[in-house]
């Protein structure tokens, strides 16, 4: 298979951002503590960049956003927060037609890259003392059409 053929060429992967924070640190790590209450979100983004030369292919970033806080069950204490954005940089066949673009970045980029992602954060959760945070897989086709849904009605 030559590279033309090949429609999502991954160049490089890499951490954007990232930010882990801990404020009861180190009492909120002792042992037998109660079960902390959890939430997550996985969301993406893209962006094009117009003025890339050399690369072949029409050239863009896809980055999938992890926001992830620990709190006491009754939500009074902050046990951790973790944000994450983590990037792909991207090209897109110049045999796939512009319409597809989209779905292809936002649903096969964050297949791609959504365990690498989920490496980082069960690393930085082990690491700052905590149980390993082990993301859940994701369904970006669903989320990519909710995410689409959603914005078509605000236009709308």
């Amino acid at each position: 298979m030559t590279e033309q053929t090949i429609p999502l060429l991954i160049h490089t992967q890499y951490i954007k951002k990232l930010s882990f924070n801990s404020p009861g640190a180190p009492l909120t790590l002792a042992p037998g503590g109660p079960q902390p209450k959890l939430h997550v979100s996985v969301g993406m983004d893209g962006k094009y960049y117009d003025n890339m030369d050399g690369v072949g292919g029409k050239p863009y970033e896809v980055t999938l956003l992890v926001d992830a806080k620990a709190t006491t069950q009754d939500g009074s204490e902050v046990l951790f927060e973790l944000n994450l954005a983590y990037g792909m940089f991207v090209t897109v066949s110049e045999n796939v037609p512009p319409e597809q673009h989209h779905p292809l970045l936002m649903i096969e980029g964050p297949k791609i890259a959504f365990p690498f992602m989920r490496q980082i954060v069960a690393e930085v959760t082990q690491n700052a003392g905590f149980p390993q945070l082990m993301l859940t897989p994701v369904n970006f086709d669903k989320l990519y059409r909710d995410q689409y849904a959603a914005q078509m009605a605000q236009t709308q």
